[in-house]
């Protein structure tokens, strides 16, 4: 009976593994033939946006209204585009194991630049946001842009989750062997039937997300050597990141 059950898990990593594979392969394709037509077309509004200032005076002030909505329109636009674009260029992250360069990341630098950000959300979310810096400071070798948007894919589903008034909580604690980063919302948790796949691609239990962010971070984590898990309840939802401890030697 142990062989039979080892092998059924051997068989389900196996099949998982061939998946992430087959996804790898279709985000590289899907990925590049999006990514050309959208750098036009952000290229042309931004020439559009260029044109439109140059063409209103100060003496065309009363009649600026017009010219003030189409402002608007060409923020959205350029808004919406740079949203698309940073999500296949996760996507196309995701199908590229190799070509990562990475280097030590002072874990109390990346904080002091990310976490502002994280507050503003929180308030546009009317969210409390509770941070609670390592006592000391420690470094992880990892890329610091493809860390802060796996963190940061994090923070946004914890913050989707969160209601109005709770409390989303950043802990990151730090010793001589890995650096933990928590994130803690009061939402009202994972689905059950969800929780042992919510890691894997497509799979959301939200009605408008294709099921990527929290994959994409489990995928950059572990191309870091280091771990994602997941502890869900009607209570709310933890995130737990551990890295290894960067010392400077091999």
């Amino acid at each position: 009976m142990a062989d039979i059950q080892d092998f059924q898990q051997y068989v389900q990593i196996q099949c998982e593994k061939e998946r992430r594979e087959t996804i790898g392969h279709m985000a590289a394709g899907t990925a590049n033939i999006i990514l050309n037509p959208l750098a036009v077309i952000k290229g042309t509004l931004q020439l559009l946006e260029k044109s439109s200032k140059d063409h209103v005076s100060v003496l065309q002030f009363a009649a600026s209204l017009p010219h003030q909505k189409m402002a608007q329109y060409f923020k959205l636009l350029d808004e919406q585009i740079q949203t698309i674009d940073k999500a296949l260029q996760r996507f196309l992250l995701f199908g590229k194991p190799s070509e990562l360069k990475f280097v030590p990341v002072s874990v109390i630098s990346f904080m002091q630049e990310w976490v502002p950000g994280i507050q503003i959300q929180a308030l546009d979310k009317k969210v409390r946001f509770a941070l609670e810096y390592p006592e000391r400071n420690g470094f992880v070798l990892g890329d610091p842009k493809l860390l802060r948007a796996a963190l940061q894919e994090i923070i946004d589903n914890a913050l989707d989750a969160s209601p109005p008034g709770s409390v989303l909580t950043l802990r990151t604690h730090i010793t001589d062997n890995h650096i933990q980063i928590i994130v803690r919302d009061q939402g009202a948790g994972i689905p059950k039937d969800l929780q042992p796949r919510i890691i894997t691609p497509f799979v959301t239990s939200k009605p408008d997300a294709i099921g990527f962010g929290l994959s994409f971070s489990y995928a950059m984590i572990e191309k870091m050597g280091g771990t994602l898990n997941i502890d869900s309840s009607d209570a709310g939802t933890s995130v737990i990141v551990q890295l290894p401890t960067f010392t400077g030697t091999t």
